[in-house]
């Protein structure tokens, strides 16, 4: 039969958890919170693999992961966007400003690598070439 199976991964985050994805190319699950000790979590679902911890002065409260750009974009209340290597913890590739209030969401369009990224006001919308500014870091 099919239907939900339901694991416990134990406690990734110190507060709450803002949004989960899961992977299946790879097998990892992200996970970011408003602490600013585990902000975003990159774990494997099977914890054989290592996991990435990135940190944010002010927590993470949204991401999307693009898998054509191995890029992660992360939103926080500090008004930036933060782009991430997955692989590279200790600092982001980029970090993007322009907005005025808290980020709420961003999103990866994977079709033309531009960045959405909204605010609490839903007044500013911040539209950035990801591939290019990728691109450019790297």
């Amino acid at each position: 039969s099919s239907g939900i199976n339901a694991e416990y991964g134990g406690a990734v985050h110190t507060d709450w958890v803002r949004k989960v994805i899961y992977i299946p190319q790879t097998d990892y699950i992200i996970s970011c919170s408003s602490s600013s000790d585990n902000s975003m979590v990159l774990q494997d679902r099977s914890k054989k693999k290592k996991t990435y911890v990135y940190k944010v002065r002010k927590g993470v409260n949204c991401f999307d992961f693009n898998k054509t750009l191995n890029v992660i974009a992360t939103g926080s209340t500090d008004h930036h966007v933060r782009l991430w290597n997955p692989y590279v913890e200790s600092k982001p590739t980029a970090i993007l400003k322009g907005h005025q209030t808290s980020i709420l969401d961003v999103v990866i369009n994977d079709s033309t690598g531009q960045l959405f990224s909204y605010n609490s006001e839903f007044r500013d919308t911040l539209i950035e070439e990801c591939g290019s500014v990728v691109d450019h870091v790297y």
